[in-house]
């Protein structure tokens, strides 16, 4: 059902695209539904269908950024790269999902850097690096997941409040804190890992507390 859906929302924004083809909020749109389309697929199993919408999406919004490089414009390609990697990632395509996360990072860390303000860039940097982070650890570079969990970690605390998900933060520190646990119990470091837990735990009870009843 939901992929049903997701394919009609596609093929509406192709029919706006094809009467509007210089429109980039159009293809801004068509890429979002590639995107949101490619992730159900994937979920169900059929990567290469997955991946060519995911890619079509990027393709979709590299040439928006082309034609204007603004912030919006940039955060939306970092962020539908930042998806494509995660969806290689979760299929073990580690050598795929590298380089489109570095990428991915790349991107938002300059779009952060010219405008600190901009809370959903620094939010999806934040889910970046904990995506980029994923990719070092299960590549053998524990120093730069460290790193990147760190940052994530980081970031997320510090949005706590300013964003108005409080609790997507929440369950992004969590997230971070909880792969932290992983490199250091790797190391052997038990004390570390479990304190690093105990932390995990915390975060994931205040999401409960303030998840919808």
């Amino acid at each position: 059902v939901r992929q049903k859906f997701a394919q009609r929302a596609v093929d509406r924004y192709e029919q706006f695209a094809s009467r509007r083809p210089n429109d980039g909020e159009v293809r801004a749109g068509l890429a979002q539904a590639k995107v949101s389309l490619g992730q159900v697929i994937g979920g169900i199993g059929s990567l290469d269908q997955a991946v060519g919408e995911m890619k079509g999406a990027i393709e979709l919004l590299a040439g928006n950024v082309a034609r204007n490089p603004s912030n919006v414009n940039r955060f939306r390609l970092a962020k539908a790269r930042n998806d494509l990697g995660q969806l290689y990632w979760s299929v073990q395509q580690k050598t795929d999902a590298l380089p489109l996360l570095d990428l991915s990072v790349n991107d938002l860390e300059a779009i952060v850097q010219k405008d600190p303000t901009d809370l959903e860039a620094r939010y999806e940097l934040a889910v970046a690096y904990n995506s980029r982070g994923n990719c070092r650890r299960e590549t053998d570079d524990s120093v730069g997941g460290r790193q990147d969990y760190e940052r994530s970690r980081e970031l997320h605390f510090a949005l706590i409040e300013q964003y108005p998900k409080k609790i997507d933060c929440y369950a992004g520190i969590s997230a971070a804190v909880h792969n932290l646990s992983l490199i250091y119990k790797s190391k052997k470091d038990y004390a570390k890992s479990l304190a690093l837990l105990d932390e995990s735990a915390k975060y994931d009870q205040l999401v409960l507390e303030l998840a919808p009843t």
